[in-house]
C-alpha cells in the first residue's frame, strides 16, 4: 500500500473556489483502479490549509 499525503494552502479569497475543485475530484479519484481512500480534510488551526491523504494498492 501507497499512502500520500499532501499539504495544501490558499488565500481567504480564493478558498470557497479550491475547495469546490478538491471537493469535485474526490468522487472521482476514488473510483480509480487501486484507489483505496481519496480523503480531503481541513486544517483545524488555519481553514486556508487542506490536506488530502490517499491510500493506493501497489
Amino acid at each position: 500500500m501507497v499512502v500520500v499525503t499532501s499539504k495544501m494552502r490558499t488565500t481567504l479569497e480564493k478558498r470557497e473556489e479550491f475547495l469546490r475543485a478538491l471537493r469535485g475530484m474526490l468522487g472521482p479519484m476514488r473510483l480509480e483502479p487501486g484507489c483505496k481512500s481519496f480523503i480531503l480534510c481541513q486544517d483545524y488551526e488555519d481553514e486556508n490549509t487542506c490536506i488530502l491523504v490517499e491510500e493506493w494498492d501497489v
